[in-house]
């Protein structure tokens, strides 16, 4: 996970070794889930996207079409990327919605039209280390990156669509054009 990049001068000891992660020793994949389509992104130690997918679908949300096509869906990304299994970390899920994660359940998501629909069996049919977060949070992960810019418009009823435009066509995707609550 770690390699060595070099050594800084010896200020009178032993000189400091310069280390960093090895950016492909791991990797992550993050799925944007949304009424119509699923986006998948591959991520590795550095944050580097890898790969992007986007999948569009007509199924009900959570019901089990859905997710074995949701599970075929991320073992065809993870083929088509020659990913070893063994080095992926796990699978990120956002959607837009209130989650409580502890419950395994989605307990408000207008945009989806989902009330208290569990997600215990979506996340049972994936063998891959799972975290669920709702879209918002996911943002404001991103937007720990000194260099990421958003802006909110149309605010209609308590809500406000989210635009970014970082020059990262993952992240402006990812994080464009949801409808996220106020306040």
């Amino acid at each position: 996970l770690i390699e060595y990049t070099g050594s800084q001068g010896s200020s009178g000891g032993r000189p400091a070794m310069q280390m960093r992660a090895v950016a492909n020793a791991r990797y992550a994949i993050g799925v944007f889930i949304s009424i119509d389509s699923l986006n998948f992104a591959l991520t590795n130690l550095m944050c580097g996207v890898l790969a992007f997918k986007e999948v569009r679908h007509k199924l009900p949300l959570f019901g089990e079409s859905f997710n074995q096509y949701f599970s075929s869906q991320l073992e065809s990304f993870i083929d088509e990327n020659n990913i070893e299994r063994s080095k992926l970390l796990g699978v990120g899920i956002c959607l837009s919605g209130i989650i409580q994660p502890e419950n395994m359940l989605v307990f408000y998501a207008p945009p989806l039209n989902l009330r208290n629909v569990s997600i215990k069996a979506f996340i049972d049919n994936i063998p891959y280390p799972v975290h669920v977060e709702n879209d918002a949070n996911s943002g404001g992960f991103a937007e720990w990156d000194t260099d990421y810019k958003a802006a909110c418009f149309n605010n209609a009823g308590g809500e406000c669509s989210l635009l970014s435009k970082n020059g990262d066509n993952v992240a402006d995707l990812l994080y464009s054009l949801n409808w996220l609550p106020l306040g």
